[in-house]
């Protein structure tokens, strides 16, 4: 006796909707093309480099790189200089972004330049003397400032009031 429905990956459909595909695509994120970035990438894989943390450097190069192509036009890592660096703090501090994030966002690329440098992938360091915390470090100024504003705002609980 038929029922009128057939069997589609596990799943009973009427035969009126056909043959659906359930097959489940994520979004694969394309990154500029830079060998130095995908050997980095794969050096931190073969350090036993957690996934997340290997997706989040991967990333975030890729977003460093994206934003030295629109300003500076170039994407190889021997044109890269610590202008580019320079250019990028100031542009993550332009997006408003948390300390935290600007700094790590900014940890990453100069991370990744000094990797560079030490396996001899580009004669010179453009990260010499700097610092990701002090490249971002108006954001971390305006980040106390709110802090201290808002906590100077904040009304004591009526039960924790001091009592006279």
């Amino acid at each position: 006796m038929s029922t009128g429905l057939q069997n589609t990956s596990s799943i009973f459909l009427p035969p009126i909707l056909g043959r659906i595909d359930m097959k489940v695509h994520m979004m694969i994120r394309e990154c500029l093309p830079c060998k130095e970035r995908e050997e980095y990438v794969a050096q931190l894989r073969r350090g036993g480099c957690a996934f997340v943390t290997e997706r989040q450097k991967n990333r975030y190069i890729d977003e460093f790189l994206r934003f030295v192509e629109s300003t500076s036009g170039h994407t190889t890592a021997k044109e890269i200089g610590p202008s580019d660096l320079r250019e990028y703090a100031k542009h993550l501090e332009q997006q408003r972004h948390l300390f935290v994030t600007a700094r790590i966002k900014m940890l990453i690329p100069i991370e990744w330049c000094r990797w560079m440098k030490a396996t001899k992938r580009i004669p010179e360091d453009p990260t010499m003397g700097m610092s990701a915390t002090a490249m971002v470090s108006d954001l971390r100024a305006s980040a106390a400032l709110i802090r201290k504003t808002s906590a100077g705002r904040r009304a004591d609980p009526p039960n924790r009031r001091a009592r006279s």
